[in-house]
């Protein structure tokens, strides 16, 4: 499958404490490239698993532990319009004025049929929209309740090498358009028609969507930092050690005595594979991404569109 991630520009949204982070792109951004994805198996058996109602979700297996490994192999090959391999670009350890620290290599790019595969062909789309029914936040017999249409395209691939980490923040939501959504479908003329004339003309992100694309499923032994460089999988590579995505009891979005040491909601650590799925914007838990003691963690990064 080659889809072709097409030309997008992307505002950042401010933020709106000293802990926010959002959604938007950064880092380096492809504008139009020819990516080799992996073509995507269904997973018939997927499942949702709720962490905290409403608020976090998780579904292992979404991807293959091979389907994983050829989705980093195809970041070496993203190409630009102009033909420069795009590569991951470094965050500056000096965050701006209002962002968490955040010290990882990221690459962003445009690609709203890479995005519905990993929606609509995996078994993605119906677990989440059977695990939103259940939470009753979306329900669909309510006229008025927003709807999940997708998920956003552009898709942000984080990769985390020893020391880097993602203080505690929040995830801001971000607009979306419509013509982004109705152009990614990859159903029938006829279907792609009546979803196009159904969907809003005002789509917002909801949830963060995190596929871990490493991490190993059998649990690794507590160790000093210099025994954990030391393992290494099957591979030879050295296996990933720390990186937990890590949600607090706080107030939702509350700025205040953030400071204070909150106690832990949940803590997620990456399996290849395994999608962890978080609310955000006016709902989002404050959370961080622990630092990586060895190995390295990827990420592929995208949202749920609603409207």
């Amino acid at each position: 499958m080659m889809p072709t991630a097409q030309s997008k520009n992307t505002k950042k949204n401010k933020s709106g404490g000293k802990t926010t982070s959002n959604g938007a792109a950064t880092g380096k951004q492809a504008t139009e490239t020819a990516v080799g994805w992996p073509s995507l198996k269904p997973k018939p058996k997927l499942k949702a698993e709720t962490i905290i109602p409403s608020q976090i979700m998780t579904m292992k297996e979404l991807l293959t532990e091979e389907e994983c490994k050829r989705v980093i192999r195809a970041l070496d090959h993203l190409r630009a319009a102009d033909g420069n391999i795009l590569q991951f670009e470094t965050t500056s350890r000096t965050p701006k004025r209002g962002e968490a620290f955040r010290y990882n290599d990221r690459i962003s790019i445009h690609d709203p049929l890479f995005a519905d595969t990993l929606w609509a062909k995996t078994g993605l789309k119906t677990s989440c929209e059977a695990w939103l029914r259940e939470q009753g936040s979306h329900r669909d017999d309510d006229p008025q309740a927003a709807r999940c249409w997708g998920l956003n395209p552009n898709l942000r691939f984080y990769r985390y090498r020893v020391g880097h980490k993602f203080e505690k923040h929040f995830d801001e939501s971000v607009q979306i358009s419509k013509s982004d959504l109705s152009s990614s479908s990859s159903s029938s003329s006829s279907s792609s028609s009546a979803i196009q004339s159904e969907m809003p003309e005002t789509l917002w992100t909801e949830y963060t969507l995190l596929i871990y694309l490493t991490g190993s499923k059998d649990p690794i032994q507590k160790s000093t930092k210099e025994e954990a460089e030391s393992q290494t999988g099957a591979d030879g590579e050295p296996l990933l050690r720390g990186g937990e995505t890590v949600f607090y009891n706080t107030p939702i979005r509350s700025q205040k005595r953030l400071t204070q040491e909150h106690s832990v909601a949940a803590s997620v650590s990456p399996v290849a594979g395994l999608a962890l799925i978080h609310r955000h914007g006016s709902e989002c838990l404050l959370h961080e991404a622990r630092e990586v003691i060895a190995g390295a963690k990827y990420v592929l990064r995208s949202d749920l569109v609603f409207g």
